[in-house]
């Protein structure tokens, strides 16, 4: 994931860990508070952010 995003700050890692460990219990309304949240911090990311947790909330088994 940190390849993704190319930044390895402590902010971007801890985003992207909650983000996967929603999508492992398919809380589509944390995911999106989480993009939300993110989306002001960091607007470049957003996209790559966006298509990760689609993704993974996708692939992930039940």
């Amino acid at each position: 994931m940190l390849l993704l995003l190319k930044d390895k700050d402590y902010i971007s890692s801890n985003c992207i860990r909650r983000l996967i460990s929603f999508s492992w219990e398919r809380d589509f309304l944390s995911i999106l508070h989480a993009l939300l949240h993110y989306h002001f911090q960091h607007l470049l990311l957003r996209n790559n952010l966006f298509s990760l947790t689609l993704w993974a909330s996708i692939l992930v088994p039940y």
